[in-house]
């Protein structure tokens, strides 16, 4: 699972999404963020939303506000999800005479 580092003064991070495996057809993907060790909104702006790529588009982007305060913390975590992935081309070859 990839992860990043942020520091609260940063303001904010953007997360890359890309998309693979071809660029045919429209794909979607709700994402939202879910907490770990770090609690919205004393850490981090809790954010959910689907993303929609058009054919032909690669990549997106996630923004998420840092809450920052003047309180020396350890370090704290939280994740994104992406879930209900719909959309895409498949592909399929029949030869003549399969079944």
């Amino acid at each position: 699972v990839p992860h990043t580092t942020v520091e609260e003064e940063d303001g904010e991070i953007r997360l890359l999404v890309i998309r693979a495996q071809g660029l045919l057809g429209r794909v979607t993907a709700e994402f939202r963020t879910v907490s770990l060790t770090a609690f919205s909104p004393e850490d981090y702006q809790n954010v959910a939303g689907t993303l929609e790529f058009q054919p032909g588009e690669r990549y997106k982007y996630i923004s998420i506000n840092i809450t920052d305060n003047s309180i020396p913390e350890l370090e704290k975590s939280f994740k994104v999800e992406l879930l209900n992935l719909e959309g895409g081309v498949c592909e399929f070859l029949v030869r003549a005479g399969d079944e």
